[in-house]
């Protein structure tokens, strides 16, 4: 573990430490042993759209071995005003002890409020716990390998599990009735234990003056064992290894942005220069914008020389939509490489007998079947595993909180999403479609439609940054590693896109681009798409929530693109082969050429050799080449 970031503070709590970060507590561990991902207060409203938290007080207390903490924090957007009264204590014992005390500001409708615990996929998953229930009984059990599509444990009024040979931690929960959901559902890597259960109806009515009180008390049992672990190690210095068994690539794709304007000449070049496989497009047979629609996006793919990936979004009435589809394609200019049937409810799956008209409808092309919006869906509705040439669903890492390090911490559990569609889809092929910041919209916008002057909750402006980037290369790392077959990326233009774009309305004045750019994002494709035909190394990085990456191998050329997803300077120690490699970066020095001239940039020639040890600038994208 490294030093924590500026913003930050590491405490200690006898032989726990605890980093405390913006109101609430990350990474409580025991030695390099995570016991808590994230204690923190949420505040959902009726539409589960989590309100952003301001800490306007806060007095941290230090000590050796302890530590007190008060603050106060408000949760303010629209009608929802909450404000609350925290006090974090650390014992020398190991006791660590979250208290909060809120009050209703205004009358709002809420679907929770209160405070959450994340526990570790790592350190969970799997493992033997006991549930103290909220009525009395206590259950042995075990958290979930595979992922739950419902939640492991209700009632829960404490939740203890082994971390050390013969040490258990134990959480207690105070102030309302708490149960446990498997938030690998919805790409977040940890298991979350959280207030209102979700049976309860919603949403409620929070009227102003109501009071909020809630604690939970971890500790370790027994006390002596714990203090006698070992303590944290602070290497200053991340070692990245690259491994030898390569694996495929998925067919890389992106999604069509739903603009009435035809691609441009330079869009076209760009776009060409990433060599993508298939363009998804979105398609409502049962809305009028479908045919133009169908039209332009064959025009689009047609341009790029790819094949179109279709989404088809059907109601109830199945098969009169896709006859209409299927007698409009015979009509397009360029091949189908798969057609995914959606349905228009979003908490549904694909209809099982959709996907049976497809497959008459389209004889010889995979039928995809899967989810719109979450892998929750298709985790819950499993029958299109049973019919389905193939399963597809999104991926995001920011439904549940949406700050930098929740981002980066949401590529992990990709493995697990993989292991468990494969349980219940046999060897199916498996596809992230689409991928992005955010959750997509559903249904999709209607083509030309879109409004531009405020920003919904499915645009994310940090697709601009070389967070995104870093992102990105992280998750297409691990989705190869996954066996995943195919993935679509973010979309051609716009403000979920690859670049901003030169035609179509403008983007809101506060967004973060010029027209006419493209984003880093776009630079990691294009760093891709130059090793057409390579394979996925393992990488592992020694500090990967810091810094992490892709491995590329065509032949006797290696490329490595490193991402630092951190605010700070990281030290990275390489392999010996890359050593004298050829070093290309995108940092905040030249990240606005990288966009404005996306040519100048790639044309320009790669830095001196680099030595083993190399200084990643804040939030950089290093691309590292080694061989010929």
């Amino acid at each position: 573990m490294t030093a924590p970031p500026s913003g930050r503070e590491l405490l200690s709590a006898g032989p726990l430490s605890v980093l405390l970060d913006d109101g609430g507590l990350r990474y409580v561990r025991l030695g390099e042993r995570e016991i808590l991902r994230r204690v923190y207060v949420a505040v959902r409203d009726d539409h589960w759209v989590t309100i952003p938290m301001t800490v306007v007080h806060s007095k941290v207390v230090p000590a050796p071995d302890s530590f007190l903490v008060e603050l106060e924090a408000e949760h303010r957007q629209g009608p929802v005003h909450f404000r609350w009264k925290g006090t974090i204590r650390g014992e020398p014992s190991g006791t660590v002890r979250f208290e909060m005390d809120g009050e209703a500001v205004s009358t709002f409708l809420r679907n929770r409020i209160g405070i959450c615990v994340l526990h570790p996929i790592e350190t969970c998953a799997g493992l033997p716990c006991r549930v103290r229930h909220a009525d009395g009984p206590v259950e042995d059990g075990a958290f979930p390998r595979l992922i739950s599509p419902h939640q492991p444990f209700r009632g829960v009024r404490a939740l203890s599990y082994e971390i050390e040979p013969g040490m258990v931690a134990e959480v207690q929960f105070q102030g309302e009735v708490f149960e446990t959901e498997d938030q690998r559902n919805w790409s977040d890597h940890s298991f979350k234990t959280y207030s209102t259960p979700i049976d309860l109806p919603k949403p409620v009515e929070v009227k102003a003056g109501t009071r909020v009180q809630q604690a939970i008390t971890l500790r370790l049992v027994p006390e002596a064992l714990a203090r006698g672990a070992p303590g944290v190690s602070h290497a200053t210095e991340i070692d990245v290894t690259v491994g030898d068994t390569p694996v495929s690539l998925p067919a890389l794709g992106t999604t069509l942005a739903p603009r009435r304007e035809p691609l441009t000449p330079r869009e076209r070049s760009r776009l060409s220069a990433l060599r993508l496989a298939h363009l998804r497009v979105e398609l409502c047979p049962s809305r009028e914008d479908f045919l133009p629609a169908l039209a332009h996006a064959a025009a689009c793919a047609e341009a790029l020389r790819c094949a179109l990936e279709i989404a088809v979004w059907v109601t109830p009435r199945s098969r009169p939509e896709l006859e209409q589809l299927a007698e409009a394609c015979k009509a397009i200019p360029v091949p189908v490489a798969t057609v995914l049937v959606l349905s228009l409810d979003r908490n549904q799956s694909t209809p099982r007998l959709a996907v049976a008209e497809a497959r008459e409808l389209f004889p010889g092309l995979p039928i995809a079947g899967g989810a719109s919006v979450y892998f929750t869906e298709l985790n819950r509705g499993r029958e299109p595993a049973a019919v389905a040439d193939l399963l597809m669903f999104p991926s995001c890492p920011t439904v549940h909180m949406m700050d930098d390090t929740t981002i980066t911490e949401n590529t992990a559990p990709i493995p697990w999403i993989a292991e468990t569609a494969r349980s219940f889809g046999g060897d199916r092929p498996l596809g992230f479609s689409p991928v992005g910041l955010r959750p997509p919209p559903c249904p999709p916008p209607v083509l030309g439609g879109e409004d531009l002057s405020n920003y919904p909750r499915y645009v994310d402006v940090r697709q601009t940054s070389l967070l995104a980037a870093g992102w990105t290369a992280c998750h297409l790392a691990r989705t190869a590693q996954a066996g995943f077959a195919r993935a679509t990326y973010h979309s051609t233009t716009g403000w979920r896109g690859l670049m901003y774009g030169e035609a179509g309305p403008p983007l809101p004045p506060d967004f973060p681009a010029p027209p006419g750019s493209v984003y880093p994002l776009y630079h990691l494709f294009a760093d891709v798409a130059e090793m057409a035909g390579a394979q996925a190394l393992p990488l592992q990085s020694s500090a990967p929530l810091l810094v992490d990456g892709l491995a590329l191998r065509r032949g006797s050329w290696t490329r490595l693109l490193l991402a630092n997803l951190t605010e700070e300077v990281q030290v990275v120690r390489l392999p010996g082969a890359f050593a004298g490699g050829r070093l290309r970066r995108m940092d905040e020095g030249n990240v606005a050429l990288a966009m404005r001239e996306p040519e100048s940039y790639r044309d320009a020639p790669p830095a001196d050799p680099i030595a083993e040890k190399l200084y990643l600038h804040p939030r950089e994208l290093a691309r590292i080449d080694a061989g010929d």
